[in-house]
């Protein structure tokens, strides 16, 4: 069996591989998993993984805080420009203010010291380097022993292939939960600007009066306007209302366009959709092939068909890096 300290601090990998073999107790193949050459190409992965891990919680964590405070803060301020002031006045506008001021203050030091995406991206697509390394050296120590070509074969399969593609497959459901959740923000957002537009019509009224003596047609629009919106009229500052809506819904909108940006996940979405496809063709098509031939004893043909699949999950790895990345790349992201 793989030989791991504590089973809590197991990297991904070396808990799918224990897995496979709690499936395969007999595999021989246990064997070369345990050899120290194996071991020390997951002593490597194990090292890189905690790296892009803990990289990527830092970015992730500061940047999403440094949103959220910036839209508390931008809402926080805009309800201090409706015409609200009688319930507003002494300690709930000195709670409000004070509520901006730090908010702001968070945001501007949370975007500000947020570590780059960059860094986590590079690392994470180094730990899947490290992944593919580890599963291409059980391929060749069964490529090398005909006894052992059919369990490294079902050893990539298991542990790798569809570890994978159920990977691709969460993340993608992941990632469209992620566009449902923001949808009641977008919805806030334009039910405020729905409100801005009326509000810019009053004022729009009340400016047409004034206007009216000078363009006749602007008179015009403004007393037909006032009559359909007579009910309406009454309200107060109409303009203090479309200033402090109209920042709340930019506010918002800025934060769910900035949340989508850092995640990709509309982009996301469609990555892994192509990354699944790619690799359950392989799976439907080329794996019975490959077995068949590891059966036989072809190993150079077990090599490719291995490669053939690798190729498909690195260049899914390095778009994170040079292609605008993922938010939850690699099996070890979560």
């Amino acid at each position: 069996m793989v030989a791991h300290t504590d089973e809590k601090k197991k990297s991904d990998l070396r808990q799918v591989l224990a897995r496979h073999l709690q499936k395969f107790p007999k595999s021989p193949i246990a064997a070369v998993i345990d050899s120290p050459d194996i071991q020390a190409r997951l002593a490597r992965f194990d090292a890189a993984d905690h790296i892009a891990v803990k990289k990527q919680k830092s970015h992730l964590s500061i940047g999403r805080a440094a949103l959220w405070a910036t839209m508390l803060g931008t809402v926080a301020g805009a309800i201090a420009l409706l015409p609200i002031e009688k319930h507003i006045v002494g300690w709930p506008r000195a709670v409000i203010e004070g509520f901006q001021a730090v908010a702001l203050l968070f945001g501007f030091l949370g975007s500000s010291f947020c570590p780059s995406s960059h860094h986590w991206r590079a690392a994470r697509a180094t730990a899947e380097a490290a992944r593919a390394d580890v599963f291409r050296a059980i391929v060749r120590a069964g490529a090398g022993a005909r006894d052992l070509l059919v369990p490294a074969l079902d050893c990539f399969k298991d542990a790798h292939l569809d570890r994978q593609l159920s990977f691709f497959r969460d993340r993608s459901t992941q990632f469209r939960r992620a566009l449902f959740w923001l949808t009641p923000y977008r919805l806030v957002a334009y039910v405020l600007r729905g409100l801005v537009v009326l509000f810019a019509v009053l004022v729009f009224v009340n400016l047409a009066q004034t206007l009216g003596q000078y363009w006749s047609f602007l008179k015009t629009l403004g007393e037909w306007l006032q009559t359909g919106l007579q009910q309406w009229l009454q309200i107060d500052e109409p303009g203090r209302w479309q200033l402090g809506f109209g920042v709340m819904a930019t506010g918002i909108l800025a934060f769910t366009t900035a949340r989508v940006f850092m995640d990709r996940s509309s982009e996301n979405v469609e990555r892994y959709r192509r990354a699944v496809q790619e690799v359950e063709t392989l799976k439907r098509v080329e794996l019975p092939k490959a077995e068949a031939e590891a059966a036989a004893g072809n190993a150079s043909y077990v090599l490719a068909f291995c490669e053939s699949v690798q190729s498909v999950l690195s260049s899914e790895h390095q778009a994170w890096l040079y292609g605008g990345g993922t938010e939850g790349g690699g099996a070890s992201a979560n």
